[in-house]
């Protein structure tokens, strides 16, 4: 699984924003410690204006230092997925309760219901849409820096906001 996360409105939810006036948009790039870091792209980048928007760039299964957390086991990818997350989204001042959209890709033949019960877990009980027409990655993902990343199952897309 792979995520990205938009968080809309949190200025609603509490989350502090540093906008001088409401006409103002304040734009953060954000590498957070506990996520790996690459000089090409930013993990987050908040958006302060008369609410907060956090955009979290796509997130995989890779530790700090951009190893393959779970190679083979797309349960054990997707805790990293939302361990990553998490990361990202308390850098910005949100949580995952805040999130409104989640676009997830699964790497094609892999099961969806053991990637599904982690992020169950982490999310809740939700309505999620799913299944046939879901995107799927063809079998041999192309990850960052061009290079082949068969070993990493699971990728997507998150959007939140309260």
């Amino acid at each position: 699984m792979k995520a990205t996360v938009t968080v809309l409105g949190c200025g609603l939810a509490g989350c502090n924003t540093s906008a001088p006036d409401r006409n103002t948009a304040v734009v953060k790039h954000l590498n957070p410690e506990g996520l790996h870091r690459n000089p090409a792209f930013s993990q987050v980048v908040t958006v302060d204006g008369p609410h907060r928007v956090v955009f979290v760039g796509g997130q995989n299964a890779v530790d700090s230092a951009g190893n393959i957390v779970g190679r083979g086991d797309i349960a054990a990818q997707s805790e990293q997925v939302c361990r990553n997350l998490e990361t990202a989204l308390e850098a910005a001042g949100a949580r995952l309760e805040h999130v409104v959209k989640w676009t997830i890709y699964v790497v094609q033949g892999q099961s969806l219901q053991a990637g599904f019960a982690v992020f169950q877990r982490e999310w809740g009980q939700r309505a999620v849409r799913g299944g046939p027409g879901a995107p799927r990655l063809p079998a041999r993902d192309r990850g960052h820096r061009g290079r082949s990343r068969r070993g990493v199952n699971p990728r997507g897309s998150i959007s939140a906001g309260s």
